[in-house]
């Protein structure tokens, strides 16, 4: 008997070795585990946590036996989801989820937990066992993405979606309490002196402040300012009675925006243009809305550099028709439809033609001129102005050379240019070229640049005139008086030339009016050395006054209207 009783005790103790054995193995991992391990007894109080518990929460393993696992409570796990871990494990079953716990010392932390009950042989729940692990970092990506998706990286403000979604859910809310909302579209302009001086880091703090001066005017918990792309912003205005009280915010964001930005101790000037729409008078649908405001934004660039227009019904259909022009107009640019017409510029006194200024005309397939007032800005806002402007500076050396090699005639050529020439670095090599290609010298090239040019951008101005008056070439400021400050920008900038613009000269007549005003500003310009062209004379008084007044050069349609080079040549024939 001792035989089969020694072999029994045997294979008991070798068992319970192994056991033992597994047990340690079992109690080592658990110790070790890179998660949270908690046991607690059917009440909830804490019967044992290992190392990573007590690395996790700051709490050592003598707090935390005996406690309760709310000792972690942040207040921020909301009480449905305990009730529903509660709920799942009294049942027998495991729950899991995430927790947003808090660490002794008052840090908040994520973790995700797997909790099971451990049941005995009885079928009786003895102990609960939880398994969590630390998703600090991933909610923190997670919340950085999302903010991310929804957010402007540079201004912090919401991006388009999240403004689409705020327009429609705005829309719907006020419209049961016949309430207004207001859509306002706010395109900064003239970023681009801060760019050039300082690099895109100079402009992306400028278009920051640009973005903390609109938050501060219209933000509150209705409002929303949202950065929709580029320089545009989009201002939504909730629960507002009469359309007046948004236009009053669209002034004083225009008169913010316009005050000076300082970056590196140097001051910066901006300008805007604010495009409004309303629900329910422009539309109940917040794409519609965003549409028409954008209309009436396009409509306020295309009427001055800054200010503010309302939406109206028919700028939808000048929306669309200038959606079409600017498809005819790149057509028309890669089939060379954009020519160039040439009108005469005469001496006052002599009646001698001493030169001409190249303009660009449009004539489209159907036959139809198409007016440089429509297709320039739209050229200048799609960025072709750059294509046309080469061309047309091309065409005018190349032709005014040919006029001087075969006919003697000693004239200038005027070209104008835009600020998006003005500020292209490489536009001043593109002219060298074409003086050199053509032959035409230099002294004889006068580039006009209006007032508008000059505000878009005085630092890249500054830079452009000063290499081109170094090259020789002559400098026209063009519409002079429609503009700004335009005596302050006689005194600044290297201008060889003053242009009257034709809506002073049209002033001109027998009685008076405006005649005054045209003899002074000719003798401000003598006084400060430059000559002057009157543009727009179209009648011998016109005529007549302007050479008493000792204006050198004439241009209008008495004189000659603008006509293709084959043309002109004709009156260079008559010389």
């Amino acid at each position: 008997m001792i035989g089969p009783v020694s072999l029994a005790i045997n294979r008991l103790l070798e068992e319970t070795a192994h056991r033992q054995s597994s047990l340690l193995r079992l109690s080592a991992a658990v110790e070790q585990a890179p998660v949270s391990v908690v046991i607690t007894d059917c009440g909830g109080l804490i019967q044992y946590v290992n190392p990573c518990f007590t690395k996790n929460t700051g709490y050592t393993y003598e707090e935390a036996v005996g406690s309760n696992p709310r000792i972690l409570k942040s207040g921020y796990t909301t009480e449905e989801v305990y009730r529903e871990l509660w709920g799942a494990i009294s049942d027998g079953k495991v729950w899991h989820g995430e927790l947003h716990n808090k660490r002794k010392n008052g840090d908040l932390f994520w973790e995700y937990a797997v909790i099971a009950p451990v049941i005995d042989d009885y079928a009786r729940i003895v102990n609960f066992i939880a398994i969590k692990e630390d998703i600090s970092i991933r909610k923190e990506f997670e919340k950085r993405l999302i903010h991310t998706q929804n957010f402007d990286e540079l201004t912090g403000l919401p991006n388009r979606a999240v403004a689409l979604d705020r327009l429609c859910q705005a829309i719907a809310a006020n419209s049961s309490f016949g309430k207004i909302v207001s859509a306002l579209i706010v395109k900064v302009d003239g970023l681009s002196r801060a760019n050039h001086i300082h690099g895109h880091k100079g402009g992306d703090l400028i278009l920051k402040q640009a973005a903390e001066r609109i938050s501060e005017i219209v933000f509150n918990d209705l409002n929303t300012v949202s950065r929709i792309g580029g320089t545009e912003f989009l201002v939504i205005l909730q629960g507002i009675s009469t359309p007046s009280i948004a236009e009053s915010v669209a002034k004083r964001l225009i008169e913010a925006l316009s005050q000076p930005f300082n970056f590196c101790g140097e001051q910066i000037f901006l300008s805007s243009s604010i495009g409004l729409s309303f629900s329910p008078i422009d539309g109940t649908d917040h794409f519609e809305l965003l549409r028409n405001a954008h209309s009436a934004l396009m409509n306020a660039r295309n009427k001055s550099c800054s200010g503010y227009r309302l939406f109206m019904p028919e700028m939808d259909k000048e929306a669309r028709e200038r959606q079409s022009l600017d498809s005819e107009l790149h057509s028309a640019v890669t089939e060379g439809l954009i020519k160039v017409f040439y009108q005469p510029l005469m001496d006052a006194k002599s009646g001698r033609l001493v030169g001409a200024e190249a303009l660009a005309r449009w004539q489209s397939h159907s036959g139809r001129y198409i007016s440089p007032d429509k297709f320039i800005p739209l050229a200048e806002e799609n960025g072709l102005i750059k294509q046309i402007g080469k061309s047309i500076l091309l065409s005018a050396c190349k032709d005014a050379a040919f006029w001087r090699s075969n006919y003697g005639a000693e004239f200038r050529v005027a070209v104008n240019i835009s600020a998006l020439q003005c500020s292209d670095m490489g536009f001043i090599e593109t002219i060298e070229k074409i003086l050199q290609e053509t032959g035409f010298p230099p002294e004889l090239l006068e580039i006009e640049l209006t007032e508008r040019t000059l505000v878009a951008d005085s630092h890249a101005a500054t830079v452009f005139m000063e290499v081109a008056r170094g090259m020789g070439i002559r400098l026209s400021i063009d519409d002079f008086g429609t503009g700004y400050s335009a005596l302050g920008y006689l005194r600044k900038f290297p201008f060889t030339t003053l242009k009257i613009d034709k809506s002073f000269t049209s002033e001109i007549s027998d009685k008076g009016k405006g005649n005054a005003l045209i003899s002074s500003i000719i003798q401000m310009a003598h006084a400060l050395d430059l000559e002057v062209i009157a543009e727009g004379v179209e009648n011998e008084f016109q005529r007549e006054f302007l050479i008493d007044c000792g204006c050198e050069i004439l241009q209008g349609y008495l004189l000659g209207h603008p006509v293709p080079a084959d043309q002109f040549l004709l009156n260079i024939e008559l010389l």
